[in-house]
C-alpha cells in the first residue's frame, strides 16, 4: 500500500534526468625505472591509484632493450568524467619514488 501512495511523490522528489550521458576516460601512464626498483613503483602505483577516482584494469612490467630497466604500464579507466587532475597527482607521487626514470601517461576518450 505504501509503495502505491508514496510512488508518485517519489517521482517528484527525484528531478535526476532520465537520460545520463555516460562517457568514460581512459588513461595509461608509463613508468621506466631501474629494474631492482620495478616492485617499488609497481606498489606505488597500486596505492597511488586506489586513492583517487580511478579504476586499475591493467599493470603490465616489461624489460627494456638495455636490460638495466623495465617499463611499467597501468591502465586506467574513469566512469565518472575526466580525471586529468587525479592522474597528475598519480604522476607526481610515482616520480618521486626511488629508482624512476621516466614518467609519462596518456587519455583516450571512449563514448
Amino acid at each position: 500500500m505504501a509503495n502505491i501512495v508514496l510512488r508518485p511523490l517519489a517521482h517528484k522528489i527525484d528531478k535526476t534526468p532520465n537520460t545520463v550521458t555516460e562517457e568514460e576516460f581512459l588513461y595509461c601512464i608509463s613508468v621506466t625505472c631501474r629494474h631492482e626498483c620495478e616492485i617499488a613503483v609497481r606498489t606505488s602505483l597500486l596505492q597511488a591509484v586506489s586513492s583517487e577516482h580511478l579504476t586499475l584494469y591493467s599493470l603490465h612490467s616489461e624489460d627494456t632493450a638495455e636490460g638495466t630497466k623495465v617499463m611499467v604500464e597501468a591502465k586506467l579507466v574513469s566512469s565518472i568524467g575526466c580525471q586529468d587532475n587525479a592522474v597528475e597527482k598519480i604522476i607526481s607521487t610515482i616520480s618521486l619514488e626511488t629508482g624512476v626514470i621516466s614518467v609519462c601517461w596518456r587519455r583516450n576518450t571512449q563514448s
